[in-house]
């Protein structure tokens, strides 16, 4: 009887160190990716905004990680003609060159370009040189509106905050 009274105390008593620490990890999880108010972060948006808004695809894309690392990934409606329906492509693009010779051809005029407004901006910072972002883009032009969100990853390298790796989604 008493190693079975020993056993239930142990088992409970495993129960409750499992529970207690699974309650621990979660507050240091949720504490860790809690949004933050990053001003050096917002800025790189904001010159980014800016640059856009002049036509200045070169500035927009001085945000970006110089390297052939870079990956840029997005997902836009396109119709199947096998089918009539509009289905999602995804396509990546890696490398800043060839991320810039993207937007280049995408967009080669200000029309094109349109007015853009980035909304609803959530930081994460998860180590004090990286961070993940999300928020919503709407381009406002003359030849449609575009609009979706955008998941961004950042390094600070040499003292200043880079887009690593960017997915864009449109609606």
């Amino acid at each position: 009887m008493e190693n079975d009274i020993a056993r239930v105390m142990s088992s409970s008593r495993r129960a409750h160190l499992a529970h207690a620490s699974l309650t621990a990890c979660a507050l240091l999880l949720v504490n860790g990716c809690r949004g933050v108010d990053h001003p050096e972060i917002r800025a790189v948006l904001d010159a980014q905004v800016n640059a856009w808004n002049a036509a200045d695809i070169d500035g927009f894309m001085s945000h970006y990680w110089e390297s052939d690392q870079l990956t840029f990934v997005s997902t836009h409606k396109e119709d199947d003609p096998a089918t009539g329906t509009a289905r999602d492509v995804t396509k990546t693009t890696r490398g800043w060159q060839a991320t810039r010779d993207r937007y280049k051809r995408r967009y080669p005029t200000p029309e094109a370009m349109g007015r853009l407004t980035f909304s609803d901006l959530k930081i994460t910072q998860g180590h004090e040189d990286a961070a993940n972002l999300s928020g919503r883009f709407h381009l406002s032009r003359q030849a449609g509106s575009l609009s979706g969100i955008f998941f961004l990853k950042m390094r600070r390298i040499d003292g200043q905050w880079v887009i690593t790796r960017d997915h864009t989604v449109a609606d």
